[in-house]
């Protein structure tokens, strides 16, 4: 009995002086991804029970968005069950929610929804202002109520520190000094305070800073220097805090490309050559990297105005054969066109000098019987081997003027074929014309032999006497057979005599 009325005593004594204060509200803070977090801690009692309540919310709420309000509410002595109901009254809004039964020793919990709609919540001047929530828990048995006053941020918006980030120009030299500009911009009428700035390229750390207030805008300046070719990725990254003690981080992220200049060189074979004869060109790239190159080949004849001659994709090493077909003097060089990881870069100048030629040339004939009418086919063997049309000279044996025509050589069979109109045994030679890079040249003459074509004569006997004709050339054989035989014997006699 006398440790019950102690008990008793205890617990008097301890709802007195809660309920001389009560609502005592003590603040702890936190930093979620969204912001800070309060905490209201407090305890409500009377001559019936004594409760603990906590109630969570985030410090900053801003214009448009919703809000959670999380309550528990634990009994802390084993008193009668009792119906909970709280509302939740800031500005216009009024909010009611039925938070259960709550029995001894035992724990409601629930949250409580509020939007912030631009008509129902209204801000007094700037872009944020310091509000007042209040939460009214009625218990339904016995009938009383407790008020516990929260208080949050308004914000107008969810404005942020503004970062911003670029490399000019974005296209850069292998080894050369890069600016990276960060520029940092505060949108709001509020300070910003305690920024933290780290700056990446290619994930590695490579500046960082620190700015105690932004009003304004900020403006920070890195140098870098790319040592191999590629694209590089700047990652900029700002940790700061707003004026109503949310710590927030903010990004931005740009691209810059690295190339490399490079060497080209090319060589010729010879720089004295012949119209029709092949000139073998030669290059290198440096530096060696296993990527291909597109290589441009341009001729002048002047050093100044430049001509296309041909493309080639490289690695390293390329050749490139070329056959002149004019005479003069060529200055050639080499064109790297500029890709992904190297600039353009033109080569050294190669002087050839190119003179006209005299061809050799021969023919012969396929067959030197041709019946008339039918075209003659002669085998050529021309060099150099760009002459694709000759003239065809051919007479008589009892002419002395000669004929003229032109024939297209064909490359595949290395022939060519013209039509005699007339009986007769013919001189044929082949004349190549003087031309830009070529002097006249004439080859062998060959006879060619044309004749008329043979006809077919009909008999006209009749067919009885065709018929006879086998035995009476058998009758004739036998009678001469004969007679030989017979004067043979009479030779022999006269011998013998």
């Amino acid at each position: 009995m006398g440790k019950g009325i102690y008990k008793l005593y205890a617990i008097a004594i301890l709802a007195i002086l809660i309920y001389s204060t009560a609502p005592v509200i003590t603040y702890a803070i936190r930093e979620p991804i969204k912001g800070i977090v309060t905490q209201t801690h407090t305890f409500l009692c009377n001559n019936l029970y004594l409760l603990e309540i906590n109630v969570t919310f985030y410090m900053t709420w801003v214009m448009g968005y919703s809000n959670n309000i999380n309550i528990s509410v634990k009994a802390i002595d084993p008193l009668p069950p009792t119906r909970i109901t709280v509302d939740i009254v800031v500005d216009k809004v009024s909010i009611s929610k039925f938070l259960g039964y709550l029995e001894p020793q035992e724990i409601l919990y629930s949250s409580i929804n509020v939007l912030l709609a631009p008509p129902l919540f209204q801000i007094q001047g700037g872009a944020r202002e310091v509000k007042e929530a209040q939460l009214n828990f009625l218990f339904i048995e016995p009938r009383c109520a407790f008020t516990i006053p929260i208080w949050f941020i308004l914000s107008a918006s969810n404005t942020s520190l503004e970062t911003t980030v670029w490399v000019e120009p974005n296209i850069v030299e292998v080894n050369s000094s890069v600016p990276i500009y960060v520029e940092l911009r505060n949108p709001t009428h509020e300070p910003i305070m305690d920024i933290e700035l780290y700056v990446y390229v290619n994930r590695s750390l490579i500046r960082s800073a620190r700015i105690d207030v932004l009003y304004d805008v900020e403006s920070v300046r890195v140098n870098y220097i790319p040592t191999r070719m590629g694209i590089y990725v700047v990652e900029v990254e700002v940790i700061y805090t707003m004026s109503y003690v949310v710590r927030r981080s903010s990004s931005a992220t740009a691209i810059f490309m690295a190339k490399g200049k490079p060497s080209i060189s090319i060589s010729s074979n010879t720089t004295l050559t012949y119209v029709g004869r092949a000139i073998l060109l030669s290059g290198a790239i440096e530096p060696r990297t296993g990527d291909s190159k597109v290589v441009r080949l341009e001729v002048s004849a002047d050093g100044m105005n430049w001509g296309y001659m041909g493309k080639l994709e490289a690695v390293y090493r390329f050749n490139y054969t070329w056959i002149p077909t004019l005479p003069g003097v060529y200055y050639i060089r080499a064109n790297m066109l500029e890709s992904q990881l190297f600039y353009s870069a033109l080569s050294n100048i190669v002087m050839v000098v190119v003179e006209r030629v005299k061809p050799s040339i021969s023919i012969s004939a396929i067959w030197p019987y041709i019946e008339l009418d039918s075209k003659a086919v002669i085998k050529i063997d021309v060099s150099p081997p760009i002459i694709d049309t000759v003239e065809v000279l051919y007479r008589l044996n009892n002419e002395s003027s000669w004929n003229k025509m032109i024939s297209r050589i064909n490359r595949e069979t290395s022939t060519i074929e013209f039509l005699l109109t007339k009986p007769g045994v013919y001189e044929v030679k082949v004349v190549v014309p003087e031309g830009m890079g070529i002097y006249r040249a004439e080859s062998n003459t060959i006879q060619l032999y044309v004749t008329k074509p043979k006809t077919l004569t009909m008999s006209t006997e009749r067919p009885s006497e065709i018929q006879e004709m086998p035995y009476r050339n058998s009758i004739t054989i036998m009678v001469l057979i004969v007679a030989s035989t017979a004067i043979a014997l009479l030779i022999l006699m006269l011998k013998k005599r």
